[in-house]
């Protein structure tokens, strides 16, 4: 039996399926439409996340949501996968809400850190300074999860696990990023050469479910 592992960005959950010989690509785009009504769930509980996690930060609060209302990823599906995922296992859609919300602060951080690594950053648009971007995309990627984290009633272990896994992602994520900075020129010329750097910025960690 095949072996799937569905990424939502920092955590990862793995199940297995059997291979559909035959299948409707209609069933695929309902599944695409089911994922996509949890977006805007997922949009509004990580703004409450920061806005409760900073409610004494208001300069960090503000620059993170402005990440946050910014980042183009929150429009991906992937985002979304870990509803599927629980509902399967789980039988509640709805309980992979704090996943999401962690994944999607996280690659919002991600994501500005990359473009400002790269010279694509676009203060214009988030209406953040180079160096206020900086600070709050490196906030969203270190201590902002931790504390969105202590915000839910988890169970002692299931916490240390989902910590654990935060801090072992983003450690991953920073050397596969230094990685791609400091490739040498020509070296990725090839599609297989692209493909390993960017499996380099791309973590495998599995969370344990709650059941």
């Amino acid at each position: 039996m095949p072996i799937l592992k569905f990424g939502t960005g920092i955590l990862v959950a793995t199940i297995s399926f059997e291979w559909v010989e035959d299948y409707d690509i209609r069933e695929v785009g309902l599944a695409y439409k089911e994922l996509m009504s949890f977006r805007e769930l997922t949009v509004e509980a990580a703004r409450s996340a920061v806005m409760q996690a900073c409610e004494d930060q208001r300069s960090l609060r503000d620059a993170v949501v402005k990440l946050l209302d910014t980042d183009a990823s929150k429009e991906s599906v992937f985002r979304l996968l870990p509803f599927a995922i629980f509902g399967a296992i789980c039988g509640s859609p709805t309980s992979a809400l704090p996943v999401c919300v962690l994944s999607r602060l996280w690659w919002a951080g991600a994501e500005a850190l990359d473009d400002l690594n790269d010279g694509g950053f676009d203060h214009r648009e988030t209406g953040l300074s180079v160096a206020a971007a900086t600070v709050a995309s490196a906030a969203c990627i270190t201590v902002l999860p931790q504390v969105v984290l202590a915000q839910h009633d988890f169970p002692p272990g299931l916490e240390l696990d989902l910590t654990r896994e935060l801090v072992d992602a983003s450690v991953r994520s920073a050397s596969g990023q230094i990685d791609d900075t400091s490739a040498q020129p020509g070296s990725c010329s090839s599609w297989a050469g692209v493909m390993r750097t960017y499996a380099g910025n791309r973590v495998h960690p599995t969370p344990e479910i709650p059941r």
